[in-house]
């Protein structure tokens, strides 16, 4: 009688399904999707004060404190600075919003990324520091940063 396989991959075969259905067990695990789920942000809520800041310590905190990766171009963000503010409990996007406001950049959430980038439509060279907040006389008359003189 006639070998019908000559090189021994018969054998082969049931120890590549095998491995094949290993693997398969393996990522659709439960474990597998506890993994998963803990490279996820941790926290969707923070609370954070920040005192005449820069855009830079402000993100490098979210990140920090909630395990999302931020991506942003360092020549938008370097230049702003005088971040003064306070939030208790506060939902991630309501940080991002008021570190952001009155700049000409925005952001986005994707999945487990933030990403800061200009406006749709604003140009490059145009991007100017934050303005420092409103400033109020102390009693020893030096200026307190971030105090509503109202």
């Amino acid at each position: 009688m006639k070998k019908l396989y000559s090189s021994g991959t018969h054998r082969k075969l049931p120890m590549l399904v095998c491995a094949w259905l290993l693997a398969v067990a393996v990522v659709w695990s439960p474990r597998a999707a506890e993994a998963r789920e803990a490279f996820k942000p941790q926290k969707e809520r923070i609370s954070v004060t920040f005192r005449n800041a820069t855009l830079a310590e402000v993100l490098q905190q979210v990140k920090r404190m909630t395990g999302y990766y931020i991506l942003y171009n360092s020549d938008f963000v370097q230049d702003v600075k005088g971040i003064t503010f306070s939030r208790t409990n506060a939902p991630v996007r309501e940080v991002l919003d008021e570190a952001l406001r009155g700049t000409r950049l925005e952001y986005s959430i994707d999945d487990d990324t933030i990403v800061v980038r200009l406006r749709s439509g604003e140009d490059a060279q145009s991007v100017p520091p934050r303005k420092k907040s409103p400033t109020a006389p102390s009693r020893d008359g030096s200026s307190t940063i971030g105090v509503n003189p109202s």
